[in-house]
């Protein structure tokens, strides 16, 4: 009887704690929605946290110095929402929790250099961004060792930090493939860094922090990475939990950057760019008014970003030179990397010629709604909804946040307030006259 009551009792309080956590989530979740974005516009001013790990092991950073890199994407982020002009403020931490526990307060909007995990959103009320590198745990030899890959560290010493993920990993794989080997444990980061510059041993650990170590050597090219890679620990950008408005930029803005890498779009060629015809071009520098508008930004945010920062594969090369790393799992998807855009689509008839009198007969169903909607649209010869063979040629029908831009005798855009596009290509005049 006492147990029942007692289970009674537990899950009373249970239930209680529940619905009172759920209620101070969703009120916590309305309060963080869009504060961010405005708190930064306001300000005309935006601060973002990296982080630099120390030389010695602090038992929680994995990583090696990416800082001047995630300062790049803070730096990125920061164009696309207040332009060419955006005041940015960028504050080191020396490890996650210094970093997060910022976001936490309010101290910075962003934080670029966390590695993900649910126990960690969960503790600092955070949410995590799309993975901006890849940092996997390698093994570093040297060439003069004649050891080629895993397997030719059989009976040899391996250096690794006591009790590190990296150590009880690497422990797990030996274990796994069947390879005996004799573990170095240090202590400190130099100390594994000293048996490592003079060869006493193997050594494992993220990909950055071993070539941060490398950089530092003397003959530094003698030491390379064996093939086999464990696990993949992304790197990613954190910010307060429940402020999606803030979470879709930073992601749409990290896609942005990705997608003109793999179009050729960088820092010197971005405004010769825009002048090109094809699709995602037109999408990712100008003409995808349904992302802008979607994101508050302006159309051309991203063409803004890249001439500021360059693309993906620039800011990659330009801050991870020192390190002297090859691209690998942050190389674009077409190169056997993971890096990969989110397609910047907007709603449109397809441009084959069987569907393109569909598509005006929308356009036609639109512009006559919008007028009776008292959405001005101002009127060409040809009438708003008519394009006859001279009718559309340099005319822009405009009106207040819609607008019909007619170039070379085609229909190009139809915007209108509910930030739907109907994007027609390649519609001529005679099509257009048909019903």
């Amino acid at each position: 009887m006492r147990h029942a009551v007692a289970v009674f009792l537990c899950r009373g309080l249970l239930a209680r704690n529940f619905v009172v956590g759920a209620v101070m989530m969703i009120a916590a979740l309305g309060q963080a929605e869009g504060q961010t974005l405005e708190a930064i516009r306001s300000a005309h001013q935006m601060s973002c946290g990296t982080i630099a790990s120390t030389d010695d092991w602090n038992g929680i950073d994995i990583h090696g110095n990416l800082s001047a890199f995630e300062a790049d994407v803070c730096r990125a982020v920061a164009t696309a929402i207040l332009g060419n002009d955006a005041s940015l403020t960028v504050q080191t931490f020396p490890a996650e929790p210094e970093a997060l526990n910022a976001v936490k307060r309010g101290a910075v909007q962003l934080v670029v250099g966390v590695s993900p995990a649910a126990s960690t959103a969960e503790h600092f009320g955070i949410a995590f961004g799309p993975a901006v590198f890849y940092d996997p745990q390698r093994v570093m030899v040297s060439k003069q060792s004649g050891i080629r890959d895993l397997a030719g560290l059989r009976d040899k010493l391996i250096c690794a930090l006591d009790s590190s993920p990296t150590e009880r990993v690497l422990r797990d794989e030996m274990t796994a493939r069947g390879i005996p080997y004799a573990l170095v444990a240090h202590s400190e980061q130099g100390e594994m860094d000293a048996a490592l510059a003079v060869r006493k041993c193997a050594g494992t650990g993220t990909m950055s922090r071993l070539a941060q170590s490398r950089a530092n050597f003397r003959g530094r090219d003698d030491f390379v990475f064996l093939p086999e890679r464990f696990g993949l620990n992304p790197v990613v950008p954190a910010y307060r939990y429940g402020d999606q408005k803030f979470g879709l930029l930073v992601e749409w803005t990290i896609s942005a950057l990705i997608e003109a890498e793999a179009l050729g779009i960088t820092r010197a060629n971005v405004e010769t760019a825009r002048q090109r015809q094809d699709v995602r071009a037109e999408q990712l520098l100008g003409h995808d008014f349904a992302t802008a508008q979607a994101l508050g930004l302006a159309p051309d945010w991203a063409a803004r970003v890249i001439a500021t920062t360059g693309n993906y594969g620039e800011i990659f090369q330009r801050c991870m030179g020192p390190y002297h790393l090859d691209r690998e799992l942050n190389d674009l998807w077409t190169h056997g990397g993971l890096m990969y855009p989110q397609p910047m689509r907007w709603w449109s008839c397809l441009l084959s010629v069987r569907r393109q009198v569909p598509c005006v007969r929308a356009v036609r169903k639109w512009l006559g709604g919008a007028r009776s909607k008292g959405c001005p649209v101002r009127h060409s010869r040809a009438g708003p909804w008519r394009w006859d063979r001279g009718g559309c040629n340099g005319t822009r029908l405009t009106g207040q946040d819609c607008f019909v831009d007619c170039r070379d005798g085609k229909l190009h855009h139809v915007i209108r307030r509910s930030q739907t596009i109907i994007k027609c290509k390649a519609i001529d005049g005679d099509n257009g006259e048909q019903n």
